[in-house]
């Protein structure tokens, strides 16, 4: 052991703590795909309640320190299953699965049981109970016109939506034919509607299909999508090693995929949909066995609901 290791060369004046968690800040930042979620709080400079932001974050009081970016539409890459057991009072009880495909057997990282309905933990009656959730693996743009690889946690409310949405909007209509379309062929247009229950006020995401890309650059979107799923691979990894996991799973993140795009538009040559067949397998979507209950806030209707359409935009810079 050298002696960096054994700590002899630590001066009088250093505050171990404070390096510490720099340390783990920078961890942190390097290893996490930045989730993209619904506002919920009304302190937000960049966002309103019911409102898409990205990279939000807050402290242990759930105060706002990092505002995020305000996001109205994505690119779906990937759609994929996850079951997480979060216990508040104690995270050594914490229990996630891997992150899976449809009908694909897994168990938790901590109690081992087979995940699914058969697994005490996902008890109607227990609390707190295994949830269910989609994770969604996305590019985001952002208000500043960067695309940027992201994460959505979609459980509740936005179980059912996202399910219905990606049903709906893969099949493309082209004179009488019917078109089976991958997700990462269009954009999806983000916004949120208001409901209420008693004298609670919730929301639920809204997804509306925004313009369908042309088959060059379809492929240029499932390069992304191989993208994901070395993230997933290596998500996976990291978890069967470790018991202490939150909600928010880890992802690591290659920061090489970030874009920053010009204002003059990804589509320079593009102004009509590609008709012709896109042969790419669409991944099933199917219910839970259990969809969790309603984790609900207050929230305002940000609905902003388009047709399909081909135009200029920026998600290319060539």
């Amino acid at each position: 052991m050298n002696d960096v290791t054994k700590g002899n060369d630590v001066g009088a004046n250093m505050d171990l703590d404070y390096y510490q968690s720099l340390a783990n800040k920078e961890n942190e930042n390097s290893s996490r795909l930045p989730s993209l979620k619904i506002n919920y709080d009304s302190d937000s400079k960049v966002v309103k309640k019911g409102e898409w932001v990205l990279g939000q974050k807050k402290d242990a009081n759930d105060k706002i320190i990092e505002e995020g970016s305000k996001v109205t539409s994505v690119v779906i890459l990937k759609i994929r299953n996850q079951y997480f057991y979060y216990d508040e009072d104690d995270n050594k009880n914490n229990c996630v699965s891997s992150i899976h495909k449809n009908y694909e057997e897994v168990t938790g990282s901590n109690y081992k049981h087979v995940c699914g309905k058969n697994c005490p933990y996902r008890e109607d009656d227990r609390k707190p109970r295994c949830s269910a959730q989609k994770v969604v693996f996305m590019l985001a743009m952002t208000a500043d016109k960067k695309v940027v690889p992201c994460v959505s946690y979609l459980k509740g409310t936005g179980f059912m939506p996202i399910i219905e949405y990606v049903q709906e909007s893969t099949k493309l209509i082209v004179g009488a034919k019917v078109y089976d379309i991958p997700y990462f062929a269009f954009i999806t247009k983000l916004s949120s509607e208001k409901h209420k229950k008693g004298t609670v006020m919730y929301y639920v995401p809204i997804f509306t299909r925004g313009q369908v890309f042309s088959t060059d650059r379809v492929e240029k979107m499932e390069l992304k999508v191989k993208d994901v799923d070395n993230y997933i691979s290596t998500n996976n990894q990291k978890n069967v090693t470790s018991n202490n996991t939150t909600e928010q799973t880890t992802v690591k993140v290659d920061t090489t995929t970030v874009e920053v795009v010009d204002d003059d538009g990804f589509f320079d040559d593009d102004k009509k949909v590609e008709t012709k067949k896109i042969e790419k397998v669409v991944d099933d979507v199917v219910v839970d066995d259990v969809v969790d209950d309603v984790v609900v806030d207050d929230a305002v209707v940000v609905e902003e609901k388009t047709d399909t359409v081909v135009e200029d935009d920026d998600w290319f810079n060539d």
